[in-house]
């Protein structure tokens, strides 16, 4: 659908287990970044990242046209910023743009995509939405992550942050053909246009 265009679907893992942190998933400065996966639509593969080459993925994030992803304006971004100071540099001529999936669904429901109430925002995870929406399930969770980490279980960790990316693209390949995602049985629109100039 988007072959050969600079639209770029990613996912981030973290370091340390979430129980290690001062403060939970909000420390972001002591996460670290295990593994990073893009799905490059410019070259129509999968691209794996470590800690020596996520330099190049947090260039391409900034220099294509889109970035895609569920949770990324509100997590990952902000993991990559507190984890590798040359983004704040490369941010200041970012050409880039985000498609959160979570942030438009939020903004659908009228929900503030900056102020996060369980009461308004919860309900939208990106297994239950996948499920209803495109028939899949992911394959673990955020939080396991970074026990496969610590346990040397690379393999299945980036196995794990693969299959989320290709979730992240099945539904966003969806929602740029027909306009919505389902939730709790019903419709929720959520639209993607490449001439947006704002999310």
């Amino acid at each position: 659908m988007f072959e050969g265009q600079k639209i770029a679907v990613f996912d981030a893992e973290i370091k340390k287990p979430i129980d290690d942190l001062s403060d939970g998933w909000r420390s972001f400065d002591e996460m670290g970044v295990s593994c990073l996966v893009l799905f490059d639509y410019a070259s129509g593969r999968y691209r794996v990242f470590d800690d020596s080459t996520i330099p190049e993925a947090v260039a391409i994030l900034h220099t294509y046209d889109w970035v895609v992803g569920f949770n990324t304006v509100g997590f990952d971004w902000k993991l990559l910023r507190a984890t590798y100071p040359d983004c704040a540099v490369l941010a200041a001529n970012r050409k880039s743009r985000d498609f959160d999936i979570l942030r438009q669904i939020w903004i659908s429901v009228g929900a503030d995509p900056d102020r996060f109430d369980p009461k308004t925002h919860g309900g939208y995870k990106l297994d239950d939405v996948a499920f209803e929406t495109v028939g899949m399930w992911k394959t673990g969770n955020g939080a396991t992550a970074p026990l496969l980490y610590q346990d040397g279980r690379l393999a299945e960790l980036i196995d794990y942050c693969i299959e989320d990316v290709r979730i992240e693209k099945t539904l966003f390949e969806f929602i740029a053909r027909y306009g919505y995602v389902i939730r709790h049985g019903a419709r929720i629109l959520v639209s993607f246009n490449p001439e947006a100039k704002e999310d």
